[in-house]
């Protein structure tokens, strides 16, 4: 009983944290999910990537990945942040946060994309339109 309680609690945190750092418009956080798991699929194609060329794992290399998709959730709740001014008194109508969030998508699409090229799986319909490597 008392674990269901704790992850209760983390969840709940969790969605709070998500709603403050990256609003609660749904149509706006259906990308901040889609990059989350984007970025989770890239780090788990990069390892499957390391294992079948047989590297060493490299911490360093790791880490630095993972802080790269740490700055990318922050850029995006900036992007939010931006728009909350944009609507406190400019005059532009840009929604930054999914601006953010759409191109940081693209870009770990491409990284999956080259893991597959990198393991042998060939994509030609892709490979014909986004030049990988």
């Amino acid at each position: 009983m008392g674990e269901n309680n704790v992850i209760k609690k983390i969840l709940m945190t969790m969605a709070a944290l998500i709603a403050f750092f990256f609003g609660d418009d749904p149509a706006v956080v259906k990308f901040v999910y889609a990059l989350i798991i984007c970025q989770s699929f890239d780090i788990i194609t990069g390892i499957f990537k390391m294992l079948y060329l047989k590297e060493k794992f490299d911490y360093r290399f790791f880490f630095a990945g993972i802080m790269k998709k740490i700055m990318m959730l922050v850029a995006v709740s900036f992007g939010y942040f931006l728009d909350i001014f944009q609507i406190l008194g400019t005059q532009l109508n840009v929604c930054f946060e999914t601006a953010f969030a759409a191109a940081f998508i693209t870009v770990e699409l491409i990284s999956i994309i080259s893991n597959f090229k990198m393991v042998g799986l060939s994509l030609p319909l892709i490979e014909k339109y986004v030049k990988l490597d």
